[in-house]
């Protein structure tokens, strides 16, 4: 693994996607992050995916001594030698970074899997760790789908055990830092805002946006992602039973594998993923864009997106959490709230405020740690 060698980084962000990947509501969140990084003066260098090759033999050898010191968890099964072997591998590669940046102070992270919490936690180093998790579906073990199993629930309360060794953690919902508190972890809640250099875009959206009466209901989304796939088909069940006037666009990257057994109602089109363009002017033409989950962590960048764009956003109680008091968000319960929300006309909703109260203490924080006060 060769690292650019470097005489002066405090900080080594590692973000949950590079920010070199397609736009995406990961991708959002790093670049408010990165943003506030630069913002606190801290000379931070952005690092990708860690991939240090060492032998299989070291990985398991470096793995197992980590996890049997710090948990007595011994290598007692096929299932187990692999992840002692992801964990060494991730040990390695913190160890180079290190030695390629002998400068830094701190890590900031934005992945919550396991091998890496462990790995950054328990560096013999001690350096500071601030963890600025999108959402808790990332949670070792995957959160939602996995918790019930043994395995699942032991990989949950080992990441929430380093997590309360993280000198820092900052969530992007209000419910997750209620609920992380309420485990130990002392986190705080870091509000989701477009990056500035995200906004200029957005205002010109706001700025050509003029929808009639019969314009398109807007739902975007990417449909691989669980509780917006399953969102989505929810809410197409829904509309089956719709009998207004209006009608609706889903779009997003696979959203076009839903819409094969619908593809003769005439009133929902599923153009699949769009590009920069054709999204700006799908949200310059619609009417209102619909966020609609049954389930899910962090918080819906689209609701911050499109209300700074100047759409006004309907959204069901699940998709809403932590945009209860939002400008411009209207929050239905079930199906005939949302059907009369169709109905009904919706303002353009005002900028919202940046949350910079939140962002002065994430950077205040971010400060403190570099600068060992």
């Amino acid at each position: 693994m060769n690292f650019r060698m470097l005489t002066g980084p405090d900080l080594l962000f590692i973000p949950q996607n590079p920010p070199t990947t397609a736009r995406h509501g990961g991708t959002h969140r790093t670049a408010q992050v990165l943003e506030l990084l630069q913002s606190s003066g801290a000379n931070t260098e952005v690092v990708g995916d860690l991939q240090a090759e060492p032998s299989r033999l070291r990985r398991f050898v470096r793995g197992s001594r980590i996890a049997r010191r710090e948990f007595g968890d011994l290598p007692i099964s096929l299932a187990k030698c692999r992840h002692h072997a992801r964990l060494g591998l991730y040990a390695r590669s913190y160890e180079e970074l290190l030695n390629a940046f002998p400068s830094i102070r701190a890590f900031v992270v934005e992945s919550f899997e396991t091998h890496r919490l462990i790995a950054l936690a328990t560096d013999g180093r001690h350096l500071p760790v601030i963890f600025v998790p999108q959402n808790i579906e990332v949670i070792p073990g995957r959160f939602v789908e996995s918790t019930a199993t043994p395995s699942g629930l032991t990989s949950f309360r080992i990441g929430i055990e380093m997590l309360r060794r993280a000198a820092a953690v900052f969530t992007i919902s209000f419910e997750e830092m209620w609920f992380l508190r309420g485990l130990g972890v002392n986190a705080e809640w870091l509000p989701y805002h477009p990056a500035d250099a995200e906004l200029p875009p957005l205002c010109k959206i706001r700025a050509r946006r003029s929808p009639t009466r019969d314009a398109d209901y807007l739902v975007l989304g990417t449909a691989i992602h669980p509780p917006t796939r399953e969102g989505m088909l929810e809410l197409i069940e829904w509309l089956k039973q719709y009998r207004g006037d209006a009608r609706f666009v889903l779009a997003g990257y696979q959203t076009q594998t839903l819409g094969i057994d619908f593809s003769a109602r005439s009133n929902i089109r599923f153009p699949g993923e769009v590009s920069e363009d054709s999204l700006a002017e799908l949200l310059a033409s619609c009417r209102a864009l619909i966020a609609h989950q049954p389930r899910g962590g962090g918080a819906l960048t689209r609701i911050p997106l499109a209300v700074c764009a100047g759409v006004p956003v309907l959204a069901n109680q699940i998709a809403a959490r932590s945009h209860f008091v939002y400008p411009g968000v209207h929050i239905y319960k079930d199906r005939e709230g949302l059907f009369r929300l169709l109905e009904q006309p919706h303002a353009t909703p005002p900028l919202p405020e940046r949350p910079t109260d939140a962002e002065a203490a994430f950077v205040g924080t971010i400060r403190k740690i570099v600068n060992n006060v």
